[in-house]
């Protein structure tokens, strides 16, 4: 979003406050803020082909990222918008991020209602687009203004990792995407894929970790999954492979799905690579350990 249309946004809500005196409390300029929100992702629309960028295929990982820089995006010019009312620019806002990053998980910025008592899965992942993202956005502003937002809608980051530890996307530092070994001979079982995906460590994260301590523990060693779900007859399966920072992080990510107690699931953990399987049988199991391990000691 550039720097001209923030600009005249804000200046055309400031000058519609010089008829009006009664717009000064809190709740109007909520209301205010919240249009502020909604007119930047017109805006992103318009000049930088954000209903073309929705429209692109990516993983669930690469679309929490995608879905953070643009949230951060309107989040951060609502937030330039709302210090901008109180006198304070933009650019001092984000030199603070400490404060910014306080600021947005407190007070009136904590979940509500039904969001507040969702499971973790679903209220992690919506909460990250705007904390997470906001922060992600603020430290492109920081380092080159709105041009830097902008330019990263052109090239979006491609893991919740990126927005979570907004160098690695600055350095182009991403993981790349995870293959998974050869699963051809499950065809052999009655099994044929039906659906592939990643999940990242976000959601990885909201899944299993019981914690906020747990859950970014294991998103920021997060280094890379895959998942396949096959259909094998009449029932369904799943192959899961993840790779962490290391193998203390992967073992600890293997006691957290044991935990779960799912009897179905099968778990193995190979350096700091962990494989899970869902609804596979022995035999199938026992075939596919010897590959996961060849797999893990290759890379």
């Amino acid at each position: 979003m550039s720097e001209a249309s923030v600009s005249e946004v804000i200046r055309d809500d400031n000058d519609n406050d010089n008829d009006n005196d009664n717009d000064n409390d809190n709740d109007d300029l909520e209301w205010r803020a919240t249009v502020v929100h909604e007119l930047v992702h017109a805006l992103q629309d318009q000049h930088l082909g954000l209903s073309s960028a929705m429209d692109v295929e990516r993983t669930t990982d690469q679309d929490n990222a995608f879905a953070s820089l643009v949230e951060g995006d309107a989040t951060l010019a609502m937030l330039g918008y709302m210090a901008g009312r109180q006198g304070v620019s933009l650019g001092a806002v984000v030199a603070d991020m400490d404060k910014l990053a306080a600021s947005l998980r407190s007070g009136r910025a904590q979940p509500g209602g039904k969001l507040e008592t969702a499971p973790a899965i679903v209220r992690e992942p919506l909460l990250f687009r705007y904390r997470e993202g906001a922060m992600f956005a603020a430290r492109l502003f920081a380092r080159d203004g709105w041009r830097r937002v902008d330019e990263a809608h052109r090239h979006p980051p491609l893991t919740s990792l990126a927005v979570r530890e907004p160098q690695r996307y600055l350095e182009q530092r991403e993981q790349p995407e995870l293959p998974l070994p050869d699963l051809s001979f499950l065809l052999s079982y009655g099994c044929r894929e039906v659906d592939r995906d990643a999940l990242g460590g976000l959601e990885l994260g909201a899944a299993v970790g019981a914690t906020l301590e747990e859950r970014l523990k294991l998103e920021r060693s997060w280094r890379g999954d895959r998942y396949v779900v096959l259909a094998c007859g009449r029932a369904d399966a799943s192959v899961w492979l993840m790779h962490f920072v290391g193998p203390q992080a992967a073992q600890r990510t293997r006691n957290l799905f044991d935990r779960t107690g799912d009897a179905a699931r099968s778990v193995a953990v190979h350096g700091a690579y962990m494989l899970a399987a869902r609804g596979l049988d022995a035999a199938a199991w026992s075939q596919l350990l010897p590959l996961f391990r060849a797999f893990a000691s290759a890379r």
